[in-house]
């Protein structure tokens, strides 16, 4: 293999297709191409930019892989091109030209694929393969790769299709046949001699196209494995095509393979064929070669004795004269027909005597001949020389030289010449190598030198034979090129006790041409075997597939609900039995349509009525249609509550109702032993009717709903009558329909006087009740709230809160999503009157399916709690001023004199009283101001800036007391807060102080800071401490409220602070709460929100 570097050459030529059939089969393939290209344009990805950029760059890497970078694969044992004299230089493989086609058929699709594919086939086909051909096989395979890797569809087969290397495999595999019809059209000859030089270059071809295609597809595998989404682009799978039609599947599986199979027979058969042939020409030339050689030497050692016999003639020693040797030598050349001329020369090599005479006036001695001639003078006997026959003979020449000897002691000698075609001898053998001439082969006889005697070709006759020879023993080739580069079979066949030989060639291609002219019609058979088959085929499939979309539709009308059409056939095929399933089915679910129909009836009779007396009408005439007489229902004690004894519990419907009535108790007792009750002959069960008729048959099934018998439900007929399993299981469902009608009406009832109950509760309470559902329609109002909301019943009831109720805070809290099962206290002003308003929610598996609010009037606790207000400011404002007296005289009687340490100690205490006594005067004096909002200045905040400024300031008392003390702010940045700086941080301060007062040394204080639903802030400080008894809980932010633990008392305080916090809190439309557990800690969380809402 030789490395090439660029195929550019100034010869490049192509060979274009021979006659009409070869360009016939050219535009077909050109048009097939061409058709793909239409069908799959849908395949081609839509182009962006980024796929333009890469077109761009395939269209000029195709001429560049194509023309530079290849290897020369050698031509072995490849045949020249039929016609022409050049040998075969073998195939190139250029490394690089399959790159750009298998690249673009993921980034761009089929067409570009088989465009660039084209590209490089045409640009290899003028420089090195010239076949014509080619760009059009490049063409169809660059399509083919292109839509594997762009098809969609899901099933396994095309999956693995869209992995290149196994397209690569299914390309390879294709290449081959298109490549020998392709070489087979562009030579000259006959079929087998075009076909025998197609399959002589084909291995080198598919070599060269391995190579380059193995390059291109480690390409595109890397890629498609790197950018899958570039490569296959947003693609939903689709149904393939033989999941879309059963016949198409059916075929496209059974197609292939028939056709495989086909083709391996038909090359099976024909290469049998062919190499049958091959041995009976074989043998042919075998019984030819050894019948001519065994010839020769016969007619060899006729010449020989003849001329020797001549030699001991005395009449040739009896006289010189010249015309008495002429007869002489007459005499001998037609006692035996063998030699064509005799020459009888003296020692000097003069002529004697000789005939024929005339052909004596122009006597040419060969220098073959003399040097016969001369060896004879010196004493050689006997020699044969084979010679180039004359102008216009068509075989070669025989000289027999013989030494004679005169009484005299001269020597002289006798020629004996002879032409083969002219020998009777060597006729019979030249006739039988002429046999295969016959067969298309040639016959040729050499003598010792290799000289050809004899050859069908007159014109090789005198030439030299160049293949290998073997005196010994016989020569057998079945696969032997001539120096013109067509194979042929060969045998060569030694004479027998000479160094000669006869060689017998055939051309394989007359095997090959006896094998296709027997395998022709087997072929065209086969293929009308095929196409008949195929039509058969698709007949068979499409008489299975027709009944089977036959039955799909019918199937769909099933599926419509149209269950009136029969699918029975009297076909018994497999074809048959699904129809008749397929109609048991219809009937089956027919029967169970009228059933759920009759059930889907009784059921909206049910719902339509909550009252036992209309609900029971449309379960008696559900019983009734399975044929009965009669349907009946009773009920049992448990069915009928205790406050209205007189429900009705018998009913009846049908022709035979009343007849039966009287079994309805003996019925029900049997039903209380065996839920369900069948009987065909009701007498046996000894039913008693008061000398009425009994019923024939009888089908009875207790009522029973969440383990409570509340009935039974039975239907009779008047004659006899067998229940089947569906007419049971009907009633079963019509008796469960029945069981929870009863216990519907039953719960109405209950239900019904629960309601009449909470009227008459609510009509007497005397505080304000309202009742939402879950769409926040209000449901109910007692009189109080009517009263209150100064508008009647009928006006309120099934309106929306929003539209009746005019309090904001009151809105918003029957109209609120909290699902807390606690109560939401607030305070409502109804103009004179103030309401503490508290909702709960009402919930059903974890859904709010309204609300319940109860108003109390708190207007006189109101009044008593501003004069408990104006009393405590009357109380601070009238005790700062004795206060600050008593602590200045205090600190000035260490000025009169000095004091005695118990004097000292007193005025200490004094002083420390009248601190204590000023700091809670101070503290009900900022709790004043803050409710009444006295001094509330609002500016956006930093909260982050507020929290940590307050937590810093406490940390030292933390550390002191031993606490372990977190602040943990977020790292995002929080939106700015509006509030009134002052008091937010007095609340956070006291609520950290708390924290740190109430926990032990050891504990953990932790500062938290985060934003609820990008409306409120949360602050929340939690500690380890004491924690707060659920007790104290409710009352945890009333003014001087302490708690009752021992540690609340150890702790000195007023109980103001955390009321100053709910304040601040509340003057910030915020909230404050607080969740504890005694002995684990405390957390209380500030919620205020972002953004004050406007006055």
């Amino acid at each position: 293999m030789n490395f090439v570097d660029s195929l550019l050459d100034p010869l490049g030529y192509f060979d274009y297709p021979r006659g009409a059939m070869g360009w016939f089969v050219w535009v077909v393939i050109f048009a097939f191409n061409l058709w793909l290209v239409r069908r799959w344009l849908k395949y081609q990805h839509h182009m962006t930019r980024f796929r333009q950029a890469i077109l761009i760059s395939m269209l000029v890497l195709t001429p560049l892989t194509a023309l530079f970078l290849g290897l020369q694969i050698p031509a072995g044992s490849a045949l020249p091109m039929p016609g022409k004299t050049a040998l075969p230089s073998g195939a190139v493989l250029m490394f690089f030209a399959a790159v750009p086609w298998t690249l673009s058929a993921g980034f761009l699709g089929p067409v570009w694929s088989g465009v660039m594919a084209a590209a490089s086939g045409l640009i290899i086909t003028y420089y090195d393969s010239h076949n014509f051909f080619v760009p059009l096989i490049y063409l169809l395979l660059g399509l083919l790769f292109g839509w594997c890797m762009r098809q969609p569809f899901r099933t396994l087969t095309y999956r693995l299709l869209r992995i290149p290397f196994i397209s690569g495999v299914l390309l390879v595999l294709i290449y081959p046949l298109l490549m020998l019809f392709g070489a087979m059209l562009v030579a000259e000859g006959t079929l087998t001699v075009r076909f025998d030089y197609a399959l002589s270059i084909l291995p080198g071809y598919i070599l060269a196209f391995m190579g380059q295609l193995v390059m291109g597809l480690i390409f595109a595998q890397v890629v498609s494995m790197v950018v899958p989404q570039s490569w296959h682009g947003k693609q939903e799978a689709q149904p393939s095509p033989t999941e879309a039609s059963l016949e198409a599947g059916l075929v496209y599986k059974l197609v292939p393979l028939v056709g495989v199979f086909a083709l391996l027979m038909l090359f099976a058969v024909g290469v049998s064929m062919v190499n049958t042939n091959v041995e009976r020409l074989a043998g042919q030339m075998r019984n030819v070669a050894i019948s001519s050689a065994s010839s020769v030497p016969f007619s060899l050692e006729t010449g020989q004795n003849l001329i020797g016999q001549l030699a001991l003639d005395e009449r040739l020693f009896a006289s010189d004269d010249p015309e008495v040797l002429k007869s002489l030598l007459v005499e001998y050349l037609y006692r035996v027909p063998f030699f064509t001329q005799f020459i009888y020369l003296d020692q000097n090599q003069e002529l004697i005597a000789g005939y024929p005479s005339e052909d004596l006036d122009h006597l040419f001695i060969r220098n073959e001949e003399k040097e016969a001639i001369d060896l004879a003078l010196r004493g050689i006997g006997f020699q044969s020389y084979s010679l180039t026959p004359e102008p216009g003979e068509k075989a070669g020449r025989l000289v027999f030289v013989v030494s004679v000897q005169t009484p005299s002691g001269q020597t002289r000698v006798i020629l004996g010449r002879t032409v083969l075609d002219q020998n009777p001898f060597f006729i019979p053998v030249l006739d039988n190598l002429g046999i295969l001439s016959s067969l298309g082969g040639s016959g040729m006889l050499l003598d010792e030198m290799g000289m050809v005697l004899y050859h069908p070709d007159s014109d090789l006759v005198g030439t030299f034979y160049t293949g290998e020879i073997n005196l010994q023993e016989s020569l057998y080739d079945a696969k032997h090129t001539s120096p013109s580069g067509i194979r042929e079979i060969l045998y060569v066949q030694p004479v027998p006790g000479r160094s000669w030989s006869i060689v017998t060639t055939i051309p394989v291609a007359e095997a090959q041409q006896l094998a296709l002219e027997t395998a022709l019609p087997l072929f065209f058979m086969l293929l009308l075997l095929m196409v008949v088959m195929y039509g058969g085929l698709r007949i068979a499939v499409r008489s299975v597939t027709s009944s089977i979309s036959a039955l799909a539709g019918e199937a769909q009308l099933i599926s419509g609900g149209d269950l009136t059409h029969s699918l029975k056939t009297e076909r018994v095929d497999e074809v048959g039995q699904l129809a008749n399933v397929l109609d048991g089915m219809r009937v089956n679910l027919k029967a169970r349509m009228d059933e759920i129909s009759r059930l889907l009836m009784i059921s909206e009779g049910i719902a339509s009525s909550m009252e036992m007396e209309s609900a029971v009408q449309p379960i008696l005439q559900g019983a009734l249609s399975t044929g009965a007489s009669a349907a009946r229902l009773v009920l049992t004690e448990s069915a009928v509550p205790d406050y209205d004894q007189d429900m009705q519990t018998h009913f009846g419907f049908g022709p035979s109702a009343l007849t039966y009535k009287n079994l309805d108790n003996q019925i029900l007792t049997l039903t209380e032993h065996q839920p369900e009750v069948v009987l065909t002959n009701p007498a046996r069960a000894r039913l008693q009717n008061l000398n009425k008729p009994l019923p024939q048959a009888v089908l009875a099934v207790a009522l029973f709903h969440e383990n409570v018998q509340y009935g039974a439900l039975w239907v009779a007929y008047d004659q006899p009558h067998r229940f089947s399993l569906e007419e049971r299981q009907f009633m079963s469902a019509v008796a469960s329909q029945a069981a929870l009608a009863a216990s519907n009406a039953r719960l109405f009832l209950s239900a019904q006087l629960g309601r009449e109950r909470m009227e008459a509760i609510l009509e007497s309470t005397p505080e304000p009740v309202l009742v939402t559902d879950h769409n926040d329609c209000l449901l109910l109002a007692n009189p109080a709230a009517q009263k209150l909301l100064g508008k009647r019943k009928e006006e309120l009831e099934g309106v929306q809160v929003d539209k009746i109720i005019q309090q904001k805070l009151l809105r918003q809290l029957l109209t609120s999503d909290e699902k807390d099962h606690g109560s939401l206290p607030i305070e409502v002003d109804f103009g004179s009157q103030i309401y503490f308003a508290t909702a709960s929610p009402v919930l059903v598996d974890g859904k709010k399916m309204g609300r319940i609010c109860l108003l109390r009037d708190i207007t006189h606790y109101k009044a008593l709690d501003a004069m408990k207000s104006d009393f405590v400011d009357t109380v601070n404002h009238d005790l700062r001023s004795p206060l600050t007296t008593m602590r200045g005289y205090a600190t000035m009687l260490e000025m009169v004199g000095d004091l005695n340490e118990q004097q000292a100690r007193y005025v200490e205490k004094i002083v420390q009283g009248v601190e204590n006594m000023s700091h809670i005067v101070n503290t009900l004096l900022d709790l004043g101001r803050i409710e009444a909002g006295v001094g509330l200045k609002v500016e956006k905040l930093a909260i982050s800036d507020v929290v940590g400024q307050v937590a810093e300031a406490l940390r030292m008392e933390a550390v002191q007391k031993q606490i372990k003390y977190q602040l943990l702010l977020p790292e995002a940045t929080l939106p700015a807060v509006e509030g009134d700086s002052a008091l937010l941080e007095r609340a956070i301060q006291n609520l950290i102080d708390n924290a740190i007062k109430y926990t032990d040394p050891g504990g953990e204080v932790a500062i938290s800071l985060k934003v609820d639903t990008d409306q409120f802030v949360l602050i929340e400080i939690k500690d380890s401490g004491v924690g707060i008894s659920p007790v104290d809980m409710p009352r945890l932010f009333e003014r001087f409220y302490r708690g009752a633990t021992k540690t609340a008392i150890r702790e000195r305080g007023s109980g103001l602070g955390l009321a100053i916090v709910k304040s601040i809190a509340e003057r910030h439309h915020g909230t404050v709460s607080a969740k504890s557990q005694l002995g684990k800690g405390s957390v209380f969380t500030l919620r205020i929100p972002i953004k004050q809402p406007s006055e």
